[in-house]
């Protein structure tokens, strides 16, 4: 990561714990950025799942999506995003890559190229295959 978007994260590395000893080699990862307004409001199906506690002035929750589709270059140079509507995390194939060539495990990703070419709605995988 650090080859391919230095400035979009920051890590921590991290001590495992288990019965059968202390693991080390792994890294909690923090996304520094987001996208904000970078889904095409007119393609993309949503619907708002923001819920005000009376009493304390707090707003929870966001968009929920049956359908987001991205725009085209909402990404900028970045090569991994939070979304800003929601919690997710919007990685490049670039990055995909470099984790596949690193073995990097433990990580789910959707490809924001995906996102962008509309591929992606609750009938498909990430991969752009119906689910049935």
């Amino acid at each position: 990561m650090k080859d391919v978007c230095p400035n979009d994260f920051e890590a921590f590395p991290i001590l495992l714990k288990t019965a059968n000893g202390d693991i080390t080699g792994y890294y909690l990862i923090n996304v520094s950025n987001y996208i904000k307004d970078g889904y095409d409001k007119e393609h993309s199906e949503c619907f708002d799942r923001f819920t005000t506690i009376p009493n304390d002035n707090v707003t929870m929750g966001g968009l929920e999506f049956d359908r987001l589709i991205l725009n085209k270059g909402c990404m900028g140079d970045r090569h991994i995003s939070r979304f800003y509507e929601r919690a997710d995390i919007i990685v490049s194939s670039t990055l995909i890559r470099e984790f596949e060539h690193a073995e990097v495990t433990g990580f789910k990703y959707e490809l924001y190229e995906n996102r962008v070419n509309g591929r992606w709605s609750k009938n498909f995988a990430s991969d752009g295959q119906l689910k049935y």
